[in-house]
């Protein structure tokens, strides 16, 4: 046999192995020794996770300013690179206006301070 075959086998058995501890088929193997998983206490005892923080008041207005904000930056930014004396990408503020780089990083300053204020 190849030594690549006998790779495969014995990685197979490793598999075959943790399958049968995980699902307590070899009884001289513990699966968990974690006494939270054993305990007979049901899971409605233990606390509560905290709520995760929610959005503030006003979000959804000022998210929607910051995408009607982004959309004319947008159509100002495919305006310019369509002129014929702009052969370039955009990418960065040049002497036309914003570049792409900086019209998205307004959008995700604008969009952050959103969150944190609650209004922009």
């Amino acid at each position: 046999m190849k030594l690549s075959t006998l790779g495969i086998l014995l990685l197979l058995g490793i598999g075959a192995v943790f399958y049968l501890v995980d699902s307590n088929m070899l009884p001289f193997f513990e699966a968990d020794n974690n006494p939270e998983a054993t305990s007979p206490e049901p899971a409605a005892s233990k606390p509560a996770k905290p709520k995760p923080k929610s959005k503030p008041r006003g979000y959804a207005q000022c998210v929607a300013f910051s995408n009607e904000q982004y959309k004319r930056d947008m159509a100002k930014f495919n305006w310019i690179r369509q002129q014929p004396e702009v052969d370039y990408g955009r990418l960065r503020d040049d002497r036309y206006g914003k570049g792409l780089n900086t019209i998205t990083r307004e959008k995700l300053e604008r969009e952050k301070k959103c969150f944190e204020d609650g209004m922009y």
